[in-house]
Order: structure tokens, then C-alpha cells, then sequence
């Protein structure tokens, strides 16, 4: 029997107000003086020798806060929908980054041995000013973000008229079931269906025309048979085969051509037969 699930399993998708809400009161929560948070943190990034600056931290760190909140809290926070929020919002203050350049500082400035390193930084930031986001105060840049990308404008970039017009119709068709057309196959289709021209097409005549100067006939004299000793004109030629006379040329040479053709090989010893044996 399916039991129905639990509050925790489903989640109705809140109002834009109720999640920035939400998100601001996860951000303000005291995090830098819970000494077992920052102890777990620390842990998560590999101990006080992994605490350099790394592009995976931010998200480790916000996951541990989710974590941690839970359980002080018991309100949930989706991992998911906070990332979504941050995308969306580049101007909203990073804790996490806050966080991780307040751990890095603390790191540089430990001096004790390896063995009570960790416990040094985390009560280093612990004993600071209670980091929160929302005091006016310059979030770090993120190690991840090129800085090109840092100064580049947030605003959305223009687009034309006529190119939003084809997306539209575009998407229209999309929603219609039907597929996007190319320009250019769309062309060719309006002219399939008005019977115009294809533009770019060429016409083959049905008639072939035979070039001057072309003759279905070769130029080239045919080769000697095997049985012929020299090349004889076609008409002499026709006549030795008719007559058996001997064929002779301008010159006075003879050319001499074989009727038949020439007896087998003979045999050194009699023939035996292999049947029967």
C-alpha cells in the first residue's frame, strides 16, 4: 500500500517575494560564530592544508550550510532553487565567498603546528565580527569568474525586430506540431506550391546536339589480328581472304596473310588413357 508522501518530498514552488525571503533569512544566519559548522567546513575542503583558493569550495560551502541549517532550524533549503536564485540575481551578496576569504585569511595568519592548525583558524574567525552579507560591505570576486566577465554589463542584450519576429513564428509552428522551416527551404516551397521557377535551377534540352568536328567514328587504325604478319589496306585485305593471293604493296613488298590457323603440336609419345585405371 503506497503511503502519501511527506512535506519534505514534495515542494510547491513558492512566490519570487517568499523565496528571496527565505534565502536572505538562510544567508543571515550567524554562520561564523558556530565553531562546529566552520570545524565541519573545514573538514569538507580538505582540512587546513587543502584551505587555498579553489573554484569547488563556493559549492561545498553551500551545501554544509544547507546541511547545517536543517538541523538547527529544521527548515529546508533546496540546493537546487538557491543556485537557480543566485544565477539570476549577479548583484545579490555571496556569504559563501565571504566564508571562504575569511577561512584563507585566517589560514595565512596561523602560525601554531599542523596538528592544531584547524582548531587555530576556525577560532580565529569565530572570535571576528560576525560576517554578514547584507552590510554594505564588498563581497570577494569569485576565482572562478574570469575578470573580463566580472565587468562585463548585466543587462540583456538587444535583439532585432525582425529576428524576434522569426522566433516567434518559428515557435508558433513548434507549438503547432509542425517543424521550423530554413528560408530556403521555405522557398522552395512556396514555389512547388504557386508553380514558379526554382531559382537556381538549369534546363537540360531533350535533344543532344553532336559538336562540329565530332564523329562517332575513331581516327585510329585497328590493331593486328594474331594470325596477320603486316597491316594490309582494308580492300587488298578483303581480296587475299577472298582469293588466297598474295598481297602487294606500293613498294613491291608482298604481305602474306594467315587463313588458318596453325596446326597443333606433335605429340612425343602415344596418348594413354586414365579411364579405366
Amino acid at each position: 500500500m503506497a503511503t502519501p508522501a511527506s512535506d519534505d518530498d514534495v515542494l510547491l514552488p513558492p512566490d519570487d517575494d517568499a523565496t528571496a525571503a527565505e534565502f536572505e533569512a538562510f544567508d543571515r544566519f550567524p554562520w561564523s560564530k558556530h565553531r562546529a559548522f566552520l570545524l565541519g567546513l573545514l573538514e569538507t575542503l580538505g582540512g587546513a592544508d587543502g584551505l587555498s583558493p579553489n573554484p569547488t569550495h563556493q559549492g561545498s560551502t553551500t551545501f554544509c550550510r544547507t546541511v547545517f541549517y536543517r538541523r538547527q532550524t529544521g527548515r529546508r533549503i533546496d540546493l537546487t532553487r538557491y543556485n537557480g536564485f543566485l544565477a539570476a540575481s549577479p548583484d545579490y551578496p555571496s556569504i559563501d565567498r565571504r566564508l571562504l576569504a575569511a577561512l584563507y585569511a585566517a589560514k595565512r595568519a596561523a602560525t601554531t603546528a599542523e596538528a592544531a592548525a584547524a582548531l587555530r583558524i576556525v577560532e580565529t574567525v569565530a572570535a571576528g565580527p560576525a560576517i554578514n552579507p547584507f552590510d554594505g560591505t564588498a563581497t570577494p570576486h569569485d576565482d572562478a569568474v574570469p575578470s573580463w566577465q566580472r565587468s562585463a554589463p548585466k543587462n540583456e542584450l538587444r535583439v532585432p525586430r525582425a529576428a524576434a519576429a522569426a522566433d516567434e513564428a518559428a515557435g508558433a509552428s513548434a507549438a503547432n506540431g509542425e517543424a521550423p522551416y530554413s528560408d530556403k527551404f521555405a522557398k522552395v516551397i512556396e514555389a512547388v506550391q504557386t508553380g514558379k521557377e526554382l531559382e537556381g535551377i538549369r534546363h537540360i534540352p531533350d535533344t543532344v546536339v553532336r559538336q562540329e568536328g565530332i564523329t562517332p567514328l575513331g581516327k585510329l587504325k585497328p590493331p593486328k589480328k594474331p594470325w596477320e604478319t603486316a597491316a594490309a589496306p582494308t580492300a587488298s585485305l578483303a581480296s587475299a581472304l577472298a582469293f588466297g593471293a598474295p598481297i602487294t604493296t606500293e613498294s613491291g613488298h608482298s604481305l602474306l596473310v594467315d587463313l588458318h590457323f596453325p596446326p597443333p603440336p606433335e605429340q612425343s609419345g602415344p596418348v594413354q588413357s586414365e579411364v579405366g585405371q
